[in-house]
């Protein structure tokens, strides 16, 4: 899956990198866009560190996301 592929402020975490391995494409749509529990298991080298990272960027996103409603809110 390209990195372009990913929301604006996700893509600004993977600099420099192309695309998502096999392993974070199969997860991308679970750690990213839901709020779902994930359970990882793969090798050392396999992406590991950079599902967690989509799982944070989901929380960082919705963080986003509510800041803008409020201040629409506010205005």
């Amino acid at each position: 899956m390209p990195i372009s592929s990913l929301p604006q402020f996700a893509q600004l975490a993977f600099g420099g990198v192309q695309s998502l391995n096999q392993l974070q494409s199969a997860v991308v749509e679970t750690a990213l866009h839901s709020n779902e529990n994930m359970l990882v298991c793969a090798p050392t080298g396999a992406g590991k560190t950079n599902v967690a990272l989509l799982a944070i960027l989901q929380q960082v996103g919705g963080r986003i996301s509510g800041s803008l409603g409020q201040s629409r809110a506010s205005s």
